[in-house]
């Protein structure tokens, strides 16, 4: 089982799938913890299916699962965490909102003891 799994919902995204992607992995394994990335296609439209489709092909840490339709970003995130397997789970946009270098920041406070870490953007 993973420590962490990460969330992630996308809906007609294909053009930061790859991107987020290369930074989440980048960022998880700098942490040197198990982990897993959960994508979860809302409905997509555009290519966001088949290149989450073929990164999870080549990296066994990443599942994908494909929502028949759009259901919106809540019943996006649950289906994904219905399917994640990890000790704690950060959720986060697929539209690179979100950054994934801010990981670590959530990370150490969970190390600290919290139960629950939320961000807020600021600027």
């Amino acid at each position: 089982m993973p420590k962490y799994s990460i969330v992630v919902p996308f809906h007609n995204e294909e053009d930061s799938v790859t991107t987020l992607y290369d930074q989440l992995k980048a960022v998880m394994e700098g942490l040197g913890d198990s982990f897993e990335l959960v994508f979860v296609d809302d409905g997509s439209r555009d290519r966001t299916f088949r290149l989450l489709s073929e990164i999870a092909a080549v990296d066994s840490r990443v599942l994908v699962i494909k929502l028949r339709r759009n259901f919106g970003q809540t019943s996006a995130l649950a289906a994904g965490f219905d399917h994640a397997s990890g000790d704690f789970m950060l959720a986060m946009d697929g539209d690179l909102q979100h950054d994934p270098s801010e990981i670590p920041n959530f990370v150490a406070k969970l190390d600290e003891g919290y139960d629950v870490v939320r961000g807020l953007r600021t600027g």
